[in-house]
């Protein structure tokens, strides 16, 4: 017969030590405990409530016994003090320490219980204060010490002041040089690393009282010296450089005495025209080009200014006839100053018939032809125009059609007007048979657009 006990009791099972134990251990009798029934598996002080009480009674020690011991024996406990404590580990010097170190007869302890375990000042207020009492330090005490040991400290003035790092010049200062006798500082609290005018306030003032410059010091000067000034224009300014001829001028050329702009402050770099508006006036006034200065001129000189007509006006550049014409060609009217267009702006590079309105209608008004002219005509003269009927409409000068035909009027039978034209003046068909032929064919109609659509080359 194998007896199996979790089942017999409803759930307590024989393990570890309980195994090798005989019945009478137990129960009495009448198979009755000897003790209150445990409640589950691990509910040991129900049978070991004198094991307990021989060891622990007074401590404060949780009857949760399998916390340190195990189910094999009682000895070679081993007691996890995170666990215990409700997540206090015992870490570097508190590891060799005797519980009696911080706890009192009934496990009590000696001061009041660290929120966590960074929570140093909970048991060390007294090293606190024999250290820092009116110091300001914060109680943080592991951002300076560590769990080993007091002595060997290191500062981390960064984490302390929630930002601000001793570095360049602040580095070997002692901390008298910003601090008094509680730590409060000697001047208003920087804002931020950056934040120099804070603390320099005299220094600045001595240097730059009522010139205008920001207080945003490490645009010239550096952590390590107030020496050695390195004065950055694009920083200061927001973003404008000296470059070109601006790089060799003295701050009087731009600047009155408070560092104020003696004309209206640019906008950006290419903004010439902000300081530049009197050299505007006197080479372009009235004469309509735009005040993007640089499309012409250059950083370096205003002389030998180069000209783009294709960014000036939008796309349009000057190829073929173009390029030799003078601005009055196209540019003028009543006022030879002004620089609006003679004639509509052309929508683009091939948008002839804009200027060349007239020159169409003088040649084929009427005609029908498009008015794309460069498909014909080229950039560098109306003269020599190439027309290609093949190519672009219906081959008349190949395929079964060459030499079928005597002029123009041949199929175009409406004078001037070269869109219409006529498939039936030669092939002399007439609609009966042409329908007739064509019955089968899905949407045929009797007309020559009709003919053209399904013979575009003149082949059945």
């Amino acid at each position: 017969v194998v007896f199996d006990h979790a089942v017999a009791s409803v759930g307590f099972d024989l393990v570890g030590a309980h195994a090798p134990l005989t019945c009478e251990s137990c129960h009495g009798p009448d198979n009755e405990l000897l003790f209150p029934a445990p409640s589950g598996q691990d509910d040991c002080v129900v049978c070991h409530q004198s094991d307990y009480d021989d060891q622990h009674v007074g401590s404060g020690f949780a009857t949760t016994c399998l916390d340190c011991h195990t189910v094999d024996t009682w000895e070679g406990a081993e007691f996890d003090h995170v666990q215990a404590s409700g997540g206090f580990d015992l870490v570097g010097a508190h590891v060799p320490l005797t519980c009696e170190s911080c706890h009192g007869p009934d496990n009590e302890l000696l001061f009041p219980a660290p929120s966590g375990q960074d929570d140093c000042v909970a048991c060390h207020q007294s090293d606190y204060d024999d250290q820092h009492v009116g110091s300001g330090f914060a109680t943080t005490c592991l951002d300076c010490h560590t769990v080993d040991t007091w002595e060997g400290a290191e500062f981390d003035h960064a984490i302390a002041s929630d930002g601000f790092d001793l570095e360049g010049a602040h580095a070997p200062l002692t901390c008298e040089s910003c601090h008094g006798p509680d730590n409060e500082l000697l001047f208003p609290a920087p804002s931020g690393q950056d934040d120099c005018v804070a603390c320099h306030q005299s220094d600045y003032d001595g240097q730059h009282a009522g010139s205008g410059f920001a207080t945003t010091c490490l645009d010239c000067h550096t952590v390590d010296s107030w020496e050695g000034v390195v004065f950055d224009h694009a920083g200061a300014s927001g973003g404008f450089d000296l470059e070109g001829a601006h790089a060799p001028l003295a701050c009087e050329s731009c600047h009155g005495p408070d560092n104020e702009l003696l004309f209206p402050a640019p906008s950006g770099q290419d903004d010439c025209v902000a300081c530049h508006q009197s050299d505007y006036d006197r080479q372009h006034v009235g004469s309509g080009f735009a005040t993007t200065c640089r499309d012409c001129h250059t950083v370096d000189t205003w002389e030998d200014a180069e000209f783009n007509h294709l960014q000036a006006s939008g796309g349009f550049d000057l190829v073929g006839a173009h390029a030799l014409l003078t601005c009055e060609s196209c540019h003028g009217s009543d006022d030879p100053s002004r620089h609006e267009l003679l004639f509509p702006a052309p929508s683009g590079q091939d948008d002839c018939v804009a200027c060349h309105q007239s020159d169409y209608d003088g040649q084929h008004a009427g005609t029908g032809f498009a008015t794309t002219c460069l498909a014909c005509h080229t950039v560098d003269s109306w003269q020599g125009a190439v027309f290609d009927h093949d190519g672009q409409f219906f081959p008349i000068y190949s395929g079964k059609h060459q030499g079928r035909w005597s002029d123009c009027a041949t199929c175009h039978t409406v004078p001037g007007d070269f869109s219409s034209f006529s498939c039936f003046n030669c092939h002399e068909h007439n609609r009966t048979d042409t329908d007739r032929d064509h019955s089968e064919v899905n949407g045929y109609v009797y007309q020559s657009t009709a003919c053209l659509s399904c013979h575009p080359d003149g082949n059945n």
